[in-house]
C-alpha cells in the first residue's frame, strides 16, 4: 500500500536499481534517510527524491562504458538516465517519460516523431512520479486511484511533486476492474470480493496503478491489510497475475480488459472508469513537447486511434486535469 509518501525497502530497491543490502547499509550510514516504525525500516518518498536529486547533481559526466567484462547478471544495474542514453544512443540529452504501461512508448515514439527525442522507461504511476519530482524523469504517465477523494492522479500530484510546477493532461479513460475464473466460480461481483477470507488474490507490484487500486478498495472496505497480504501472492507482470486466476492459483486480479491478451480460462469484471494521465514537468526541456502533445491530443485523428486500437473513451484527450 501507497499511503502518504511512506516507501519500504523493497519499493527502494525498485526506485534506485540496488539490492536489499546496499540499501540497508546506505540507511545504517546514514547515506539514504530513513526511520523505523517498530521493526521495520521505512523511508520517505519526499527524502528519497532529495537524495536522488542530489546524486545526479554530483554525477560527473563520464564517457560511454567500456564492453562488460563479466556476465550480465554481474554488472551494476543501470541509473534511469543510462537506461535512457542506451535506449536512444542519437539523442544526446533525450526526455524521460516514466511508464509500466504500453502508452508509455507509444507517446514516446509520437514524440521522437515530431522531433522531441523521448524514451520510455518502465516504471510504476508512483516511482515516475517520484522520479519527476527529483528531475530523474521528464514525464509520468500515471494512472493512481485515491479512495478519499475518489479521483484519479491530481492528490498523488500534489502529494509527491511539491512545488513543482507541471501540468497533467488527461489521456483517456478505460474500464478497470477484477479479472476472475471463467464461470465466476467464486462468485465474484464487486470490489467488496477484496476483503473475503476465501478469495485469493494475485496483487500486482507495488506502485503500479493496479495495484494502488486494489490497495485503495481494502482501505476504503477497512479491511486488514495484514490478512489481504496472507491471501495475496505478489505477481510482476498483469500477465503474470492474470495467469494465476487462469491456473486457479488466485481467484481475482485487477487490472483492465486489454491486459488479458491471448491468455484463456477467464473473464473481466468491469467495475470503474480509470483515468490515465500524463504529468509533464514545465521547463525549458519539455516546452516543445507539451506543445506537441496538446496538439496530437486535440485532433480527432489520435482520439479514433486511441479508441480503436484500446477500447477506451478518448473524448476527454487533450484536458488538463491539474496545472500549477
Amino acid at each position: 500500500m501507497f499511503e502518504s509518501d511512506v516507501l519500504t525497502v523493497e519499493d527502494v530497491t525498485r526506485l534506485l536499481g540496488l539490492s536489499r543490502n546496499t540499501v540497508y547499509k546506505m540507511a545504517g550510514e546514514g547515506t539514504l534517510p530513513s526511520y523505523r516504525v517498530g521493526r521495520k525500516l521505512r523511508f520517505s518518498a519526499r527524502d528519497l527524491a532529495d537524495f536522488m536529486a542530489s546524486a545526479r547533481a554530483a554525477s560527473p559526466a563520464r564517457p560511454a562504458d567500456p564492453e562488460p567484462a563479466t556476465a550480465p547478471e554481474q554488472q551494476p544495474r543501470r541509473t534511469l538516465q543510462d537506461a535512457a542514453q542506451a535506449m536512444a544512443p542519437k539523442l544526446a540529452d533525450p526526455l524521460v517519460l516514466a511508464s509500466d504501461d504500453v502508452l508509455g512508448g507509444f507517446f514516446a515514439h509520437l514524440l521522437s516523431q515530431r522531433g522531441s527525442g523521448t524514451v520510455a522507461h518502465p516504471m510504476s504511476s508512483y516511482a515516475g512520479l517520484v522520479s519527476l519530482y527529483s528531475g530523474m524523469a521528464d514525464m509520468a504517465l500515471v494512472n493512481l486511484y485515491d479512495f478519499r477523494s475518489n479521483s484519479y492522479n491530481v492528490p498523488y500530484v500534489q502529494r509527491l511533486c511539491p512545488g513543482t510546477s507541471v501540468t497533467v493532461m488527461r489521456l483517456l479513460r478505460r474500464k478497470q476492474g477484477l479479472f476472475v475464473a471463467a464461470g465466476n466460480p467464486r462468485g465474484i461481483r464487486s470490489w467488496g470480493a477484496l476483503a473475503r477470507d476465501d478469495v485469493r488474490l494475485a496483487s500486482r507490484e507495488r506502485g503500479c496503478g493496479a495495484r494502488v487500486l486494489q490497495d485503495q478498495k481494502l482501505l476504503a472496505l477497512e479491511a486488514s491489510m495484514e490478512d489481504a497480504g496472507r491471501r495475496s501472492a505478489e505477481c510482476a507482470t498483469a500477465a503474470e497475475a492474470i495467469s494465476r486466476v487462469s491456473q486457479g492459483a488466485a481467484d481475482a486480479c485487477v487490472g483492465y480488459a486489454e491486459e488479458v491478451g491471448p491468455i484463456r480460462g477467464v473473464q473481466f469484471l468491469p467495475l470503474q472508469t480509470e483515468c490515465v494521465d500524463l504529468v509533464v514537468r514545465k521547463d525549458h526541456r519539455t516546452r516543445d513537447a507539451i506543445r506537441s502533445l496538446r496538439q496530437m491530443l486535440e485532433g480527432e485523428a489520435l482520439r479514433q486511434r486511441l479508441q480503436l486500437t484500446l477500447d477506451c473513451d478518448a473524448s476527454v484527450s487533450g484536458a488538463i486535469a491539474y496545472e500549477c
